[in-house]
């Protein structure tokens, strides 16, 4: 705008210039331009104050919802209109890294470290022979393929195609596990896979590692390790076989 007007106080100045009637037809011609250039001036401003002023969307209310909205990330991370790549970019902004801490046959230890500094977040990863020995083990206790697909399906577990687990998968997964014992007892071995950690000495691990009475039992629930009357582990029955380990 500021140029626009520029060039028009230099086109009055050059017409000015030419009032002592030197050179009409460049007058003639110098007016012309002067008639266009304030026409076209007008126009612009007739535009400017008939454009409307854009309203910013994002209010102080809108802005709490977003900030509402964003804070519930599981809601986010299960919509039906979340995509994987929408997954990954959340995973890019939450997440700084991830440290593997240990590595064994059927469990992965890691942590998580946020990209706002909240505390690390410990996980454990159970891998396939860790469910495999489960299956092994209540297919000693007698329980049926479909029960042993209920605890699985109970525990989150998923098999190494990371598909959920169904009867054909239990029943095709104990037919190796037979013949494997098999072959360890004739060849003079032992007839069935190592005997899982009692829930005490996991709860030992557990509280070494500073984990409380509550997310000690959720560990245990999670793992299939179940108290001798196979129910649940609670807080307070935690504390109590750690107070008698302890004595």
């Amino acid at each position: 705008m500021a140029r626009r007007l520029t060039a028009l106080d230099r086109l009055k100045q050059r017409i000015l210039e030419q009032e002592a009637g030197q050179h009409p037809r460049l007058r003639a011609m110098l007016e012309d331009e002067y008639e266009k250039a304030a026409a076209e001036i007008e126009r612009f401003k007739q535009r400017l104050a008939a454009e409307e002023v854009e309203v910013d969307p994002f209010t102080e209310a809108r802005w709490a919802e977003l900030k509402r909205l964003c804070a519930e990330v599981k809601k986010i991370w299960h919509a039906p209109t979340t995509t994987d790549l929408d997954r990954k970019q959340l995973i890019r902004m939450l997440v700084e890294k991830i440290v593997i801490d240990t590595v064994e046959p059927e469990r992965i230890g890691l942590s998580i470290l946020w990209a706002d500094g909240r505390p690390r977040k410990q996980l454990e990863l159970l891998r396939s022979p860790y469910f495999h020995r489960l299956i092994w083990e209540w297919h000693l206790e007698d329980v049926c393929p479909r029960v042993m697909v209920e605890r699985l399906e109970g525990m989150g577990a998923r098999t190494q195609q990371a598909n959920a687990w169904s009867v054909d998968t239990v029943k095709r997964t104990l037919a190796i596990l037979v013949k494997r014992a098999r072959v360890s007892a004739i060849a003079g071995g032992k007839e069935a896979p190592p005997a899982r950690l009692q829930p005490w000495q996991v709860m030992i691990e557990l509280d070494a590692a500073g984990l409380g009475a509550e997310e000690i039992a959720a560990r245990l629930n999670a793992r299939g390790l179940l108290t001798r009357f196979r129910a649940p582990w609670s807080a307070s029955s935690v504390q109590r076989v750690l107070r008698q380990r302890q004595n």
